[in-house]
C-alpha cells in the first residue's frame, strides 16, 4: 500500500501546504502534509484492528509554539518537553504528528512491548517512529529525506 514511500515530496508542495495551513487555518489531521494524511489514517485503523484504539493529539505547531515547548525546563518552568527549537521539528513543517491511547486513565502507557508493536504498526504505513530516539508516543514522515 506504501510503496511510494521513497516518493519525494517536492519542497514546493511543501511549502503550497504550508501556506495553506496559514491560510485556512485548518485542525487536527487536516493540518498534516497530505501524504501523511493518508498514513496517518491507515495508521490509526491498524492500531484499531490491533485492539489499540489512538488519537492524534498534536499535529502542526507554529513556531512560537515550538519555541514555546522547547524552552520549558530551561527558561521556562516544567519539565522538559522537547529537544528541537522552532524551525527544527517536524511538526513545523505538518510532517510530525504526535498520539495518545484511547485507553482509559492509561492516555500514556509505558510498556515497551506494546510501545514497539506500535512503532511497528507506524513503521508498515510508511513512517517514522520517534521511539528510535526516546519519543515513543510520535511518528514523522520523510518524504525521501536523507
Amino acid at each position: 500500500m506504501f510503496a511510494d514511500s521513497r516518493k519525494m515530496a517536492a519542497p514546493h508542495e511543501i511549502a503550497k501546504h504550508l501556506a495553506k495551513l496559514k491560510l485556512e487555518e485548518k485542525e487536527g489531521i487536516e493540518n498534516l502534509h497530505p501524504e501523511l494524511q493518508v498514513r496517518a489514517v491507515a495508521f490509526l485503523n491498524k492500531c484499531s484492528q490491533a485492539h489499540y484504539p489512538v488519537t492524534i493529539t498534536e499535529t502542526f505547531r507554529t513556531a512560537s509554539l515550538q519555541e514555546t515547548y522547547y524552552q520549558r525546563g530551561r527558561q521556562l518552568s516544567g519539565t522538559k518537553i522537547t529537544n528541537a527549537n522552532a524551525y527544527e521539528s517536524y511538526h513545523n513543517y505538518g510532517l510530525a504528528f504526535d498520539f495518545k491511547f484511547l485507553t482509559p486513565n492509561a492516555p500514556f502507557i509505558t510498556d515497551k512491548s506494546v510501545l514497539k508493536f506500535i512503532g511497528e504498526l507506524g513503521v508498515s504505513c510508511g513512517l517514522v517512529w520517534g521511539g528510535t530516539f526516546g519519543d515513543f508516543q510520535h511518528f514523522e514522515y520523510h518524504p525521501n529525506f536523507t
